[in-house]
């Protein structure tokens, strides 16, 4: 019994086939339709390739913007900034100086003009206060000399030191009251009460001695010493200096005659008042002050013997403070 072969059959377009040729020709057509659609698929994707990579330069890129955010300054940074400051302001200064001095002088000018115009001639006989204060100075310049003044060192009575001036006025009313007149001289922080100078031993014990004649213990009340008086060079004109110099000299021969009981002063009182005549126009205060010393001793009477002893002494501290000031 034959067998019957097993045919497939195809339906196409509504066909049935059965046949294998055709069956092989519609497999054949098949294949062909995938393949063309193989490559319309790898056409596609080969264009889309060409498309993402077929650019010839790069895609731009975008910036991002930010904001700056100023930082807070230290001190160290602003120092620029302030040195540039003073520097202006110091040149501001210094301009404005120079430009206010320049006007200052420019006006000035313009103010003489204006006078010597309104006077016709220039006014020589009147010279201005200016000019007067520098011939002044001018002339006491020329005036002024360094001088050597001599130093003097007596023998004193001493009859009391303090330490403020009220207790030594206490102890001078003490001796007042007796009739001696001690002189109050300060020199640092001490008050020295003297009652009588001399210029030896012998003539400062007879002045001693007279005192202690008054009720005075000799040995608590009084006290020798000798009292210098130091020299040196001073500055001042030459007419002051010489005229100075002659009445310490007048002083110094005067010291011995008040000393002794029986010396005549009155020759040497001449000479002095002679000498005070001589007296410069224009001395200094301190030498005035000297003067006026030397002026009341010449207007005491001989009887008035412990006035002229305190007078001396004054006389000796005066010229001190001359050669000190």
């Amino acid at each position: 019994m034959d067998k019957k072969q097993n045919h497939i059959s195809i339906r196409i377009n509504g066909k049935e086939k059965e046949d294998q040729e055709h069956l092989s020709s519609v497999d054949e057509n098949v294949k062909e339709e995938m393949a063309a659609a193989l490559d319309n698929t790898s056409e596609t994707d080969s264009f889309k390739e060409g498309q993402k990579t077929g650019y010839d330069f790069e895609p731009p890129k975008i910036e991002v913007l930010k904001r700056n955010y100023k930082g807070k300054k230290s001190v160290f940074s602003m120092i620029p900034s302030m040195k540039r400051l003073l520097i202006a302001g110091t040149s501001a200064i210094v301009v404005g100086s120079l430009l206010g001095f320049i006007m200052l002088r420019v006006l000035s000018g313009v103010g003489v003009d204006e006078n010597e115009e309104a006077g016709g001639t220039q006014n020589t006989d009147n010279p201005s206060a200016e000019e007067t204060s520098a011939a002044a100075n001018g002339t006491e310049a020329s005036q002024g000399t360094v001088v050597q003044f001599d130093g003097y060192e007596p023998q004193v009575v001493q009859v009391g030191v303090y330490s403020t001036q009220a207790k030594a006025e206490e102890r001078q009313a003490i001796f007042k009251d007796s009739g001696v007149h001690p002189y109050i001289w300060q020199r640092k922080d001490q008050y020295y009460l003297f009652a009588g100078v001399a210029m030896t031993d012998a003539d400062i014990k007879n002045v001693e001695a007279s005192i202690d004649s008054l009720g005075f213990d000799p040995e608590k009340d009084t006290y020798v010493k000798a009292w210098k008086v130091v020299g040196g060079e001073h500055e001042t004109s030459e007419a002051e200096a010489a005229w100075v110099k002659e009445g310490m000299g007048y002083w110094e021969e005067a010291v011995p005659l008040f000393s002794q009981p029986d010396s005549n002063f009155s020759e040497l009182k001449t000479k002095m008042e002679q000498w005070y005549q001589k007296k410069p126009e224009s001395i200094s205060k301190e030498a005035e002050a000297l003067s006026g010393s030397i002026q009341s001793l010449l207007n005491l009477t001989e009887d008035e013997k412990w006035q002229q002893q305190h007078q001396m002494i004054r006389i000796l501290h005066d010229y001190e403070k001359y050669l000190n000031k």
